[in-house]
Protein backbone atom coordinates (compact mmCIF):
# COMPACT_ATOMS: atom_id res chain seq x y z
CA UNK A 1 0.00 0.00 0.00
CA UNK A 2 2.80 2.38 0.89
CA UNK A 3 4.49 1.67 -2.43
CA UNK A 4 1.27 2.47 -4.31
CA UNK A 5 0.89 5.74 -2.40
CA UNK A 6 4.46 6.68 -3.30
CA UNK A 7 3.82 5.95 -6.99
CA UNK A 8 0.60 7.99 -6.90
CA UNK A 9 2.42 10.88 -5.21
CA UNK A 10 5.12 10.83 -7.88
CA UNK A 11 2.49 10.78 -10.63
CA UNK A 12 0.67 13.68 -8.96
CA UNK A 13 3.90 15.67 -8.71
CA UNK A 14 4.76 15.00 -12.35
CA UNK A 15 1.29 16.17 -13.43
CA UNK A 16 1.70 19.27 -11.26
CA UNK A 17 5.08 19.96 -12.87
CA UNK A 18 3.59 19.71 -16.35
CA UNK A 19 0.68 22.02 -15.45
CA UNK A 20 3.00 24.54 -13.81
CA UNK A 21 5.40 24.44 -16.75
CA UNK A 22 2.55 25.18 -19.15
CA UNK A 23 1.33 28.04 -16.96
CA UNK A 24 4.87 29.30 -16.65
CA UNK A 25 5.80 29.17 -20.32
CA UNK A 26 2.74 29.59 -22.53
CA UNK A 27 2.86 33.44 -22.69
CA UNK A 28 6.01 33.32 -24.84
CA UNK A 29 3.97 32.39 -27.91
CA UNK A 30 2.62 35.94 -27.95
CA UNK A 31 6.09 37.38 -28.59
CA UNK A 32 7.94 38.22 -31.78
CA UNK A 33 11.60 38.56 -32.71
CA UNK A 34 14.01 40.58 -30.59
CA UNK A 35 17.65 41.64 -30.20
CA UNK A 36 20.04 39.43 -32.24
CA UNK A 37 17.41 37.42 -34.12
CA UNK A 38 17.54 39.48 -37.33
CA UNK A 39 21.34 39.45 -37.52
CA UNK A 40 21.51 35.66 -37.07
CA UNK A 41 18.77 35.10 -39.66
CA UNK A 42 20.54 37.25 -42.22
CA UNK A 43 23.85 35.44 -41.85
CA UNK A 44 22.05 32.07 -41.89
CA UNK A 45 20.29 32.97 -45.14
CA UNK A 46 23.40 34.38 -46.81
CA UNK A 47 25.40 31.15 -46.99
CA UNK A 48 24.88 27.37 -47.24
CA UNK A 49 25.22 25.39 -44.00
CA UNK A 50 28.68 24.02 -44.80
CA UNK A 51 30.15 27.51 -45.27
CA UNK A 52 30.19 27.90 -41.48
CA UNK A 53 32.60 24.98 -41.27
CA UNK A 54 34.80 25.87 -44.23
CA UNK A 55 34.73 29.63 -44.91
CA UNK A 56 36.02 31.90 -42.10
CA UNK A 57 34.83 35.06 -43.87
CA UNK A 58 31.28 33.72 -43.97
CA UNK A 59 31.15 32.63 -40.35
CA UNK A 60 32.81 35.79 -39.00
CA UNK A 61 29.84 37.82 -40.20
CA UNK A 62 28.11 36.29 -37.19
CA UNK A 63 30.97 36.71 -34.70
CA UNK A 64 34.69 37.32 -34.64
CA UNK A 65 34.93 36.40 -30.97
CA UNK A 66 33.14 33.05 -30.54
CA UNK A 67 32.74 30.02 -32.77
CA UNK A 68 29.11 28.88 -32.46
CA UNK A 69 27.90 27.65 -35.88
CA UNK A 70 25.10 25.56 -34.38
CA UNK A 71 22.87 28.60 -33.86
CA UNK A 72 23.07 29.38 -37.59
CA UNK A 73 22.05 25.84 -38.53
CA UNK A 74 19.24 26.01 -35.97
CA UNK A 75 17.92 29.24 -37.52
CA UNK A 76 18.24 27.76 -41.02
CA UNK A 77 16.04 24.88 -39.86
CA UNK A 78 13.36 27.20 -38.46
CA UNK A 79 13.34 29.36 -41.58
CA UNK A 80 12.92 26.20 -43.66
CA UNK A 81 10.14 24.79 -41.44
CA UNK A 82 8.32 28.11 -41.42
CA UNK A 83 8.67 28.47 -45.20
CA UNK A 84 9.82 31.99 -44.47
CA UNK A 85 9.97 34.26 -41.47
CA UNK A 86 7.53 33.05 -38.80
CA UNK A 87 8.11 33.98 -35.12
CA UNK A 88 5.84 31.16 -33.91
CA UNK A 89 8.10 28.48 -35.38
CA UNK A 90 11.08 29.95 -33.56
CA UNK A 91 9.26 30.10 -30.22
CA UNK A 92 7.94 26.55 -30.57
CA UNK A 93 11.49 25.37 -31.26
CA UNK A 94 12.79 27.27 -28.23
CA UNK A 95 10.03 25.90 -25.99
CA UNK A 96 10.69 22.33 -27.09
CA UNK A 97 14.43 22.77 -26.55
CA UNK A 98 14.09 24.08 -22.99
CA UNK A 99 11.44 21.48 -22.14
CA UNK A 100 13.87 18.80 -23.34
CA UNK A 101 16.66 20.39 -21.29
CA UNK A 102 14.59 20.18 -18.10
CA UNK A 103 13.60 16.59 -18.86
CA UNK A 104 17.16 15.43 -19.59
CA UNK A 105 18.66 17.07 -16.51
CA UNK A 106 15.92 15.45 -14.42
CA UNK A 107 16.67 12.15 -16.11
CA UNK A 108 20.38 12.54 -15.32
CA UNK A 109 19.55 13.19 -11.66
CA UNK A 110 17.43 10.04 -11.61
CA UNK A 111 20.15 8.08 -13.41
CA UNK A 112 22.78 9.08 -10.84
CA UNK A 113 20.64 8.50 -7.75
CA UNK A 114 18.09 5.91 -8.94
CA UNK A 115 15.52 8.07 -7.12
CA UNK A 116 12.51 9.72 -8.79
CA UNK A 117 12.65 12.31 -6.01
CA UNK A 118 15.90 13.70 -7.43
CA UNK A 119 14.30 14.16 -10.85
CA UNK A 120 11.32 15.93 -9.29
CA UNK A 121 13.61 18.31 -7.35
CA UNK A 122 15.46 19.22 -10.56
CA UNK A 123 12.21 19.83 -12.44
CA UNK A 124 10.73 21.98 -9.67
CA UNK A 125 13.84 24.13 -9.28
CA UNK A 126 14.04 24.76 -13.00
CA UNK A 127 10.42 25.45 -13.91
CA UNK A 128 10.15 28.18 -11.25
CA UNK A 129 13.46 29.75 -12.27
CA UNK A 130 13.23 33.25 -13.81
CA UNK A 131 16.40 32.69 -15.88
CA UNK A 132 14.80 29.72 -17.61
CA UNK A 133 11.82 31.89 -18.54
CA UNK A 134 14.16 34.58 -19.90
CA UNK A 135 15.80 31.97 -22.09
CA UNK A 136 12.36 30.99 -23.35
CA UNK A 137 11.82 34.54 -24.63
CA UNK A 138 15.23 34.79 -26.31
CA UNK A 139 15.57 32.60 -29.39
CA UNK A 140 19.13 33.79 -29.95
CA UNK A 141 20.19 31.98 -26.75
CA UNK A 142 19.27 28.64 -28.30
CA UNK A 143 22.87 27.52 -28.77
CA UNK A 144 23.37 27.78 -25.01
CA UNK A 145 20.23 25.72 -24.42
CA UNK A 146 20.94 23.09 -27.06
CA UNK A 147 24.57 22.97 -25.96
CA UNK A 148 23.35 22.12 -22.46
CA UNK A 149 21.05 19.46 -23.93
CA UNK A 150 23.98 17.95 -25.82
CA UNK A 151 26.35 17.86 -22.84
CA UNK A 152 23.70 16.21 -20.64
CA UNK A 153 22.93 13.73 -23.41
CA UNK A 154 26.66 12.97 -23.64
CA UNK A 155 26.74 12.19 -19.91
CA UNK A 156 23.65 9.99 -20.12
CA UNK A 157 25.02 8.12 -23.13
CA UNK A 158 28.36 7.60 -21.35
CA UNK A 159 26.58 6.08 -18.36
CA UNK A 160 24.53 3.85 -20.70
CA UNK A 161 27.76 2.72 -22.41
CA UNK A 162 29.26 1.70 -19.05
CA UNK A 163 26.14 -0.33 -18.23
CA UNK A 164 25.34 -1.93 -21.58
CA UNK A 165 28.70 -2.06 -23.42
CA UNK A 166 26.77 -1.15 -26.58
CA UNK A 167 28.82 0.91 -29.02
CA UNK A 168 25.80 2.97 -30.02
CA UNK A 169 25.98 4.73 -26.65
CA UNK A 170 29.74 5.26 -26.99
CA UNK A 171 29.34 7.01 -30.33
CA UNK A 172 26.36 9.03 -29.07
CA UNK A 173 28.40 10.25 -26.09
CA UNK A 174 31.19 11.44 -28.41
CA UNK A 175 28.89 13.00 -31.02
CA UNK A 176 26.77 14.77 -28.40
CA UNK A 177 29.90 16.24 -26.81
CA UNK A 178 31.09 17.48 -30.21
CA UNK A 179 27.70 19.11 -30.83
CA UNK A 180 27.85 20.87 -27.45
CA UNK A 181 31.17 22.47 -28.44
CA UNK A 182 29.75 23.61 -31.78
CA UNK A 183 26.92 25.18 -29.78
CA UNK A 184 29.14 27.08 -27.33
CA UNK A 185 32.73 26.93 -26.10
CA UNK A 186 31.70 26.98 -22.44
CA UNK A 187 30.83 23.28 -22.58
CA UNK A 188 34.43 22.32 -23.28
CA UNK A 189 35.27 22.57 -19.59
CA UNK A 190 32.45 20.27 -18.45
CA UNK A 191 34.54 17.25 -19.39
CA UNK A 192 36.53 17.69 -16.17
CA UNK A 193 33.30 17.42 -14.15
CA UNK A 194 32.52 14.05 -15.73
CA UNK A 195 35.14 12.61 -13.37
CA UNK A 196 32.61 13.35 -10.59
CA UNK A 197 30.39 10.53 -11.88
CA UNK A 198 31.46 7.32 -10.06
CA UNK A 199 30.48 5.16 -13.04
CA UNK A 200 33.04 7.01 -15.19
CA UNK A 201 35.85 6.40 -12.71
CA UNK A 202 36.58 2.99 -14.23
CA UNK A 203 38.98 1.62 -16.83
CA UNK A 204 36.13 1.07 -19.24
CA UNK A 205 35.61 4.85 -19.46
CA UNK A 206 39.20 5.48 -20.61
CA UNK A 207 38.25 5.16 -24.28
CA UNK A 208 35.54 7.77 -23.77
CA UNK A 209 37.91 10.31 -22.25
CA UNK A 210 40.48 9.71 -24.97
CA UNK A 211 37.82 10.25 -27.65
CA UNK A 212 36.47 13.33 -25.86
CA UNK A 213 40.00 14.74 -25.69
CA UNK A 214 40.32 14.14 -29.44
CA UNK A 215 37.08 16.06 -29.99
CA UNK A 216 38.45 18.98 -27.95
CA UNK A 217 41.65 19.10 -30.01
CA UNK A 218 39.71 18.96 -33.28
CA UNK A 219 37.32 21.68 -32.10
CA UNK A 220 40.10 24.01 -30.96
CA UNK A 221 41.86 23.57 -34.30
CA UNK A 222 38.64 24.29 -36.22
CA UNK A 223 37.91 27.29 -34.02
CA UNK A 224 41.38 28.74 -34.61
CA UNK A 225 40.93 28.34 -38.38
CA UNK A 226 37.48 29.94 -38.45
CA UNK A 227 38.29 32.86 -36.12
CA UNK A 228 41.96 33.35 -37.08
CA UNK A 229 42.78 33.19 -33.39
CA UNK A 230 43.15 30.50 -30.75
CA UNK A 231 41.50 32.08 -27.72
CA UNK A 232 39.82 35.10 -26.25
CA UNK A 233 36.38 36.65 -26.45
CA UNK A 234 35.10 40.11 -27.22
CA UNK A 235 38.05 41.76 -25.49
CA UNK A 236 40.71 39.29 -26.64
CA UNK A 237 42.96 37.55 -24.13
CA UNK A 238 44.18 40.46 -22.01
CA UNK A 239 43.64 38.58 -18.76
CA UNK A 240 44.38 41.55 -16.47
CA UNK A 241 41.86 43.75 -18.27
CA UNK A 242 39.28 40.95 -18.17
CA UNK A 243 39.82 40.31 -14.46
CA UNK A 244 39.40 44.00 -13.72
CA UNK A 245 36.00 43.88 -15.44
CA UNK A 246 35.09 40.77 -13.42
CA UNK A 247 36.11 42.45 -10.17
CA UNK A 248 34.01 45.51 -10.97
CA UNK A 249 30.99 43.37 -11.81
CA UNK A 250 30.99 40.83 -8.98
CA UNK A 251 28.34 42.77 -7.06
CA UNK A 252 26.11 42.78 -10.16
CA UNK A 253 26.35 38.99 -10.44
CA UNK A 254 25.67 38.45 -6.72
CA UNK A 255 22.61 40.70 -6.93
CA UNK A 256 21.39 38.77 -9.98
CA UNK A 257 21.86 35.45 -8.16
CA UNK A 258 19.87 36.63 -5.15
CA UNK A 259 17.06 37.99 -7.31
CA UNK A 260 16.69 34.99 -9.59
CA UNK A 261 18.09 31.90 -7.89
CA UNK A 262 17.18 31.96 -4.19
CA UNK A 263 15.40 28.55 -4.32
CA UNK A 264 18.51 27.00 -5.89
CA UNK A 265 20.78 28.69 -3.34
CA UNK A 266 18.64 27.43 -0.45
CA UNK A 267 18.57 23.93 -1.92
CA UNK A 268 22.37 23.98 -2.26
CA UNK A 269 22.85 25.11 1.34
CA UNK A 270 20.49 22.42 2.64
CA UNK A 271 22.25 19.81 0.49
CA UNK A 272 25.59 20.77 2.06
CA UNK A 273 24.13 20.62 5.57
CA UNK A 274 22.66 17.13 5.18
CA UNK A 275 25.72 15.68 3.40
CA UNK A 276 28.42 13.62 5.01
CA UNK A 277 32.05 14.68 4.55
CA UNK A 278 30.86 18.28 4.34
CA UNK A 279 34.34 19.75 3.95
CA UNK A 280 35.13 17.42 1.07
CA UNK A 281 31.80 18.11 -0.63
CA UNK A 282 32.12 21.86 -0.07
CA UNK A 283 35.63 21.85 -1.55
CA UNK A 284 34.39 19.95 -4.59
CA UNK A 285 31.50 22.38 -5.01
CA UNK A 286 33.72 25.46 -4.86
CA UNK A 287 36.25 23.92 -7.26
CA UNK A 288 33.48 23.01 -9.72
CA UNK A 289 31.88 26.45 -9.63
CA UNK A 290 35.22 28.20 -10.18
CA UNK A 291 35.91 25.86 -13.09
CA UNK A 292 32.49 26.57 -14.60
CA UNK A 293 32.98 30.33 -14.23
CA UNK A 294 36.29 30.41 -16.12
CA UNK A 295 34.65 30.86 -19.57
CA UNK A 296 32.57 33.75 -18.18
CA UNK A 297 35.78 35.71 -17.60
CA UNK A 298 36.00 36.11 -21.38
CA UNK A 299 32.45 37.53 -21.52
CA UNK A 300 32.82 41.02 -19.99
CA UNK A 301 29.26 41.97 -20.92
CA UNK A 302 28.01 39.38 -18.40
CA UNK A 303 29.67 41.37 -15.60
CA UNK A 304 28.78 44.82 -16.94
CA UNK A 305 25.16 44.25 -18.00
CA UNK A 306 24.38 41.25 -15.85
CA UNK A 307 20.59 41.47 -15.98
CA UNK A 308 20.66 41.25 -19.78
CA UNK A 309 23.33 38.61 -20.40
CA UNK A 310 23.75 36.49 -17.26
CA UNK A 311 20.80 34.17 -17.86
CA UNK A 312 22.56 32.51 -20.78
CA UNK A 313 26.25 33.03 -19.95
CA UNK A 314 25.89 31.53 -16.46
CA UNK A 315 23.58 28.71 -17.57
CA UNK A 316 26.12 26.04 -16.59
CA UNK A 317 26.44 27.62 -13.16
CA UNK A 318 22.82 27.28 -12.10
CA UNK A 319 22.19 24.01 -13.95
CA UNK A 320 25.11 22.44 -12.08
CA UNK A 321 23.83 23.76 -8.74
CA UNK A 322 20.40 22.27 -9.44
CA UNK A 323 21.87 18.86 -10.27
CA UNK A 324 24.26 18.97 -7.32
CA UNK A 325 21.46 19.89 -4.89
CA UNK A 326 19.10 17.17 -6.10
CA UNK A 327 21.75 14.44 -5.99
CA UNK A 328 23.09 15.38 -2.58
CA UNK A 329 19.65 15.86 -1.01
CA UNK A 330 18.59 12.38 -2.05
CA UNK A 331 21.91 10.61 -1.44
CA UNK A 332 22.70 12.27 1.87
CA UNK A 333 23.31 10.21 5.00
CA UNK A 334 20.37 11.96 6.58
CA UNK A 335 18.00 10.82 3.87
CA UNK A 336 16.64 8.24 6.27
CA UNK A 337 14.89 11.00 8.16
CA UNK A 338 14.69 13.58 5.36
CA UNK A 339 12.84 11.46 2.79
CA UNK A 340 10.10 10.27 5.18
CA UNK A 341 9.44 13.87 6.20
CA UNK A 342 9.16 14.77 2.53
CA UNK A 343 6.84 11.82 1.91
CA UNK A 344 4.45 12.34 4.83
CA UNK A 345 4.51 16.04 5.66
CA UNK A 346 6.56 17.81 3.06
CA UNK A 347 4.45 16.59 0.16
CA UNK A 348 1.57 18.84 1.24
CA UNK A 349 3.85 21.77 1.92
CA UNK A 350 5.59 21.17 -1.41
CA UNK A 351 2.33 21.09 -3.36
CA UNK A 352 1.01 24.25 -1.69
CA UNK A 353 4.35 26.01 -2.11
CA UNK A 354 4.53 24.83 -5.69
CA UNK A 355 1.10 26.26 -6.44
CA UNK A 356 1.97 29.61 -4.86
CA UNK A 357 5.28 29.83 -6.71
CA UNK A 358 3.61 28.80 -9.97
CA UNK A 359 0.88 31.42 -9.64
CA UNK A 360 3.32 34.16 -8.62
CA UNK A 361 5.81 33.29 -11.33
CA UNK A 362 3.10 32.97 -13.95
CA UNK A 363 1.74 36.42 -13.09
CA UNK A 364 5.23 37.94 -13.25
CA UNK A 365 5.82 36.27 -16.58
CA UNK A 366 2.62 37.65 -18.03
CA UNK A 367 3.52 41.15 -16.82
CA UNK A 368 6.91 40.80 -18.50
CA UNK A 369 5.31 39.52 -21.71
CA UNK A 370 2.89 42.45 -21.74
CA UNK A 371 5.78 44.91 -21.41
CA UNK A 372 7.65 43.14 -24.21
CA UNK A 373 4.63 43.20 -26.53
CA UNK A 374 4.21 46.94 -25.97
CA UNK A 375 7.90 47.75 -26.37
CA UNK A 376 9.19 49.89 -29.22
CA UNK A 377 11.16 46.98 -30.65
CA UNK A 378 8.15 44.64 -30.80
CA UNK A 379 5.91 47.30 -32.34
CA UNK A 380 8.50 47.96 -35.04
CA UNK A 381 8.96 44.26 -35.78
CA UNK A 382 5.22 43.68 -36.04
CA UNK A 383 4.92 46.54 -38.51
CA UNK A 384 7.79 45.14 -40.56
CA UNK A 385 6.16 41.69 -40.64
CA UNK A 386 2.74 43.02 -41.71
CA UNK A 387 1.81 41.76 -45.16
CA UNK A 388 0.69 43.92 -46.86
CA UNK A 389 2.60 46.68 -45.02
CA UNK A 390 0.71 49.42 -43.19
CA UNK A 391 3.36 52.05 -44.04
CA UNK A 392 5.81 52.78 -46.82
CA UNK A 393 8.60 53.54 -44.35
CA UNK A 394 9.38 53.49 -40.62
CA UNK A 395 11.58 55.84 -38.61
CA UNK A 396 14.32 53.97 -36.73
CA UNK A 397 15.41 55.04 -33.26
CA UNK A 398 18.97 54.63 -32.02
CA UNK A 399 19.61 51.25 -30.42
CA UNK A 400 17.05 49.34 -32.52
CA UNK A 401 18.85 46.04 -33.14
CA UNK A 402 16.54 44.42 -35.68
CA UNK A 403 17.20 46.61 -38.71
CA UNK A 404 18.48 43.62 -40.69
CA UNK A 405 14.99 42.18 -40.52
CA UNK A 406 14.30 44.39 -43.54
CA UNK A 407 16.82 42.34 -45.57
CA UNK A 408 15.40 39.05 -44.27
CA UNK A 409 11.83 40.01 -45.19
CA UNK A 410 12.85 41.10 -48.69
CA UNK A 411 14.64 37.77 -49.08
CA UNK A 412 11.24 36.03 -48.90
CA UNK A 413 8.88 38.58 -50.41
CA UNK A 414 9.01 41.57 -52.72
CA UNK A 415 7.10 44.10 -50.63
CA UNK A 416 8.96 45.53 -47.66
CA UNK A 417 9.14 48.71 -45.61
CA UNK A 418 11.99 51.19 -45.94
CA UNK A 419 13.78 52.03 -42.72
CA UNK A 420 14.72 55.69 -42.26
CA UNK A 421 17.80 56.32 -40.16
CA UNK A 422 18.25 60.10 -40.19
CA UNK A 423 16.00 63.15 -40.20
CA UNK A 424 17.24 63.92 -43.69
CA UNK A 425 15.93 60.54 -44.85
CA UNK A 426 12.57 61.22 -43.19
CA UNK A 427 12.33 64.69 -44.77
CA UNK A 428 13.05 63.36 -48.25
CA UNK A 429 10.45 60.59 -47.96
CA UNK A 430 7.90 62.96 -46.42
CA UNK A 431 8.28 65.41 -49.30
CA UNK A 432 7.66 62.53 -51.70
CA UNK A 433 4.29 61.98 -50.07
CA UNK A 434 5.07 58.53 -48.67
CA UNK A 435 3.27 57.11 -45.62
CA UNK A 436 5.81 57.15 -42.77
CA UNK A 437 5.27 55.48 -39.40
CA UNK A 438 6.99 56.72 -36.25
CA UNK A 439 6.92 55.56 -32.65
CA UNK A 440 4.93 57.86 -30.37
CA UNK A 441 5.78 57.32 -26.65
CA UNK A 442 2.61 59.17 -25.62
CA UNK A 443 0.38 56.37 -26.91
CA UNK A 444 3.11 53.71 -27.02
CA UNK A 445 2.23 53.02 -30.63
CA UNK A 446 3.35 53.54 -34.23
CA UNK A 447 1.62 56.58 -35.77
CA UNK A 448 1.58 58.24 -39.17
CA UNK A 449 3.96 61.19 -39.51
CA UNK A 450 1.76 64.20 -40.36
CA UNK A 451 4.29 67.01 -40.00
CA UNK A 452 7.64 67.69 -41.60
CA UNK A 453 10.46 66.86 -39.14
CA UNK A 454 12.34 69.90 -37.86
CA UNK A 455 14.45 68.74 -34.94
CA UNK A 456 17.73 69.44 -36.74
CA UNK A 457 17.45 73.12 -37.59
CA UNK A 458 21.16 73.83 -37.69
CA UNK A 459 23.87 71.84 -39.41
CA UNK A 460 27.23 71.84 -37.66
CA UNK A 461 30.50 72.21 -39.57
CA UNK A 462 32.63 69.15 -40.33
CA UNK A 463 35.64 70.85 -38.75
CA UNK A 464 34.10 70.47 -35.29
CA UNK A 465 34.38 66.67 -35.43
CA UNK A 466 37.19 64.18 -35.73
CA UNK A 467 36.33 60.59 -36.55
CA UNK A 468 38.23 57.35 -37.02
CA UNK A 469 37.17 53.84 -38.00
CA UNK A 470 39.46 50.81 -38.20
CA UNK A 471 38.88 47.13 -38.87
CA UNK A 472 41.72 44.72 -38.10
CA UNK A 473 41.13 41.62 -40.21
CA UNK A 474 43.78 39.50 -38.49
CA UNK A 475 42.43 40.13 -34.99
CA UNK A 476 38.80 40.43 -36.08
CA UNK A 477 38.52 43.66 -34.07
CA UNK A 478 36.68 46.91 -34.78
CA UNK A 479 37.57 50.34 -33.43
CA UNK A 480 35.79 53.62 -33.94
CA UNK A 481 35.91 57.03 -32.30
CA UNK A 482 34.15 60.35 -32.71
CA UNK A 483 35.57 63.32 -30.82
CA UNK A 484 34.31 66.89 -30.47
CA UNK A 485 34.42 69.68 -27.91
CA UNK A 486 32.01 72.19 -26.35
CA UNK A 487 28.99 70.28 -27.64
CA UNK A 488 26.33 68.32 -25.80
CA UNK A 489 24.07 65.67 -27.27
CA UNK A 490 23.88 62.15 -28.64
CA UNK A 491 26.72 60.88 -30.84
CA UNK A 492 27.49 57.57 -32.45
CA UNK A 493 27.70 55.60 -35.66
CA UNK A 494 25.17 54.38 -38.24
CA UNK A 495 25.71 51.14 -40.12
CA UNK A 496 23.59 51.83 -43.16
CA UNK A 497 23.42 48.30 -44.56
CA UNK A 498 22.27 46.93 -41.19
CA UNK A 499 19.90 49.85 -40.45
CA UNK A 500 21.60 49.99 -37.08
CA UNK A 501 22.19 53.20 -35.11
CA UNK A 502 24.63 52.76 -32.22
CA UNK A 503 24.70 55.76 -29.83
CA UNK A 504 28.34 55.17 -28.82
CA UNK A 505 31.05 57.63 -29.90
CA UNK A 506 33.79 55.18 -28.87
CA UNK A 507 34.16 51.43 -29.21
CA UNK A 508 36.96 48.89 -29.44
CA UNK A 509 36.54 45.12 -29.45
CA UNK A 510 35.80 41.97 -31.41
CA UNK A 511 32.28 41.89 -32.80
CA UNK A 512 31.52 40.77 -36.34
CA UNK A 513 33.27 40.87 -39.68
CA UNK A 514 31.91 43.71 -41.87
CA UNK A 515 30.39 42.68 -45.16
CA UNK A 516 31.96 43.51 -48.49
CA UNK A 517 31.55 47.23 -49.29
CA UNK A 518 29.56 47.82 -46.10
CA UNK A 519 28.94 51.51 -45.41
CA UNK A 520 28.75 53.67 -42.30
CA UNK A 521 28.58 57.27 -41.17
CA UNK A 522 28.97 59.08 -37.88
CA UNK A 523 26.27 61.35 -36.45
CA UNK A 524 25.66 63.94 -33.75
CA UNK A 525 22.31 65.24 -32.47
CA UNK A 526 22.70 68.25 -30.19
CA UNK A 527 20.50 69.69 -27.48
CA UNK A 528 20.20 73.04 -29.26
CA UNK A 529 18.49 71.79 -32.44
CA UNK A 530 21.94 71.33 -34.00
CA UNK A 531 22.96 68.19 -35.88
CA UNK A 532 25.80 66.74 -37.92
CA UNK A 533 26.26 63.82 -40.29
CA UNK A 534 29.58 62.64 -41.64
CA UNK A 535 29.96 61.63 -45.29
CA UNK A 536 29.05 58.02 -46.05
CA UNK A 537 32.16 55.85 -46.04
CA UNK A 538 32.95 52.28 -47.05
CA UNK A 539 34.64 49.96 -44.54
CA UNK A 540 38.03 48.99 -45.91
Amino acid sequence: MEKIQKILLNILLIIAIIVIWYWYSHPIFELTFKDDDAHIMRVALSYPWYAFLLEPNAYQELSSAHYTPWVLWSYQLDLFLGNGINPQIFHIHQWLAITLLIFLLSLLAWRITKQVTAAIIVSLLLIINPSIFQLLTENYTRHYVEGAISIILSALAALAWIDSKKWFWWFLAIIAYAVSLLCKEIYLIVLILFFWLPALQTRQSYSLFIAWAGVIIAYLWLRSQMLNTFGGGMMGIDIFLLLSVVQAGINNVIEWLLQNHLPIIFATIIALIVSTHRLKIFTFLIFSLILILIPAIFAPHAWRDTAIHANRIFILFYLFLVLFSAVKLVNSSLSRWWLPIFSHIGKYVALIGLSVWAYRTGINNQVYIKAQKESYSSLMVNELLNNPPSYDALVVKSGFQLGELDWVIRHFRSNGIDLLLTELDVLQQYNLGRRIGQFNPACNCIELVTQSPNKCKYSLADELFQSNFEYNQEQGSIHWSLTYSNLQGEAGIIFLDRHFIIPMPFFSGRLVRPRLDETYRFYFIGLQDDCWLSPIKVIN
